[in-house]
């Protein structure tokens, strides 16, 4: 079979520290811009093509992590000749390329995520997703046990909810489980002044949420 030589996004230096973590399961509480979606669309399209079930979950089909995730994933589908693009399944084929599949699913859907076994699941902005504690404990976890399957949770923070929960497990060195913190400043490609001229627009309690990553 001809290998092809696939130009991911090139990703900065926090992205690459959380993709070498050998956790299974890894909590990233991150700022605004930081590259949430970059990080975690190119990692599906890695596994997928390694022959990999993947799973893109976010908040509901009207989220920014929705639109934005399925844009760029069908950017990079459209360079790589053989990858097939279901529309109404949410699904990026890679069979003919020996690979796997990634698919898209929604906090709004939680018994579409029962059943099969997977490889790998992204939450995108998973303080936001309605219900996750009960996705994670009831649907996801379980159908990643047969194949010893791992998890990204990445979001920018919402409070003290389960996010916070198991962020806390990495941060407390709990088995299998890593947390990272990352502020929007850790993104090498935003500029520091527009950073700070957004934080002169908030509220002090907001900016470290949403600047600092801070729950």
């Amino acid at each position: 079979m001809h290998q092809q030589i696939i130009g991911l996004p090139r990703l900065h230096a926090t992205q690459i520290e959380v993709l070498k973590n050998k956790s299974r399961f890894k909590v990233c509480s991150c700022g605004r811009r930081w590259g949430k979606g970059v990080l975690g669309i190119s990692e599906c399209f890695v596994r997928a093509s390694r022959g990999m079930k993947c799973r893109f979950i976010v908040p509901s089909y009207a989220s920014d992590s929705m639109q934005a995730g399925w844009n760029m994933a069908a950017y990079l589908a459209g360079m790589i000749s053989g990858v097939t693009v279901h529309q109404q399944k949410r699904m990026f084929d890679f069979s003919a390329i020996g690979g796997s599949w990634l698919q898209f699913r929604t906090s709004e859907e939680p018994d579409g995520l029962r059943g099969e076994g997977i490889d790998f699941c992204i939450f995108d902005e998973a303080a936001h997703v309605p219900g996750l504690q009960s996705i994670w404990e009831q649907c996801v976890r379980p159908s990643l046990m047969d194949r010893k399957g791992d998890a990204f949770f990445i979001s920018t923070p919402r409070g003290f909810n389960f996010f916070n929960e198991i962020y806390n497990k990495g941060r407390d060195g709990e088995d299998d489980w890593s947390s990272f913190r990352y502020p929007t400043n850790s993104n090498p490609h935003i500029a520091l002044d527009e950073i700070e001229a957004l934080r002169k627009t908030m509220p002090l309690l907001i900016s470290r949420q949403e600047i600092d990553a801070e729950f």
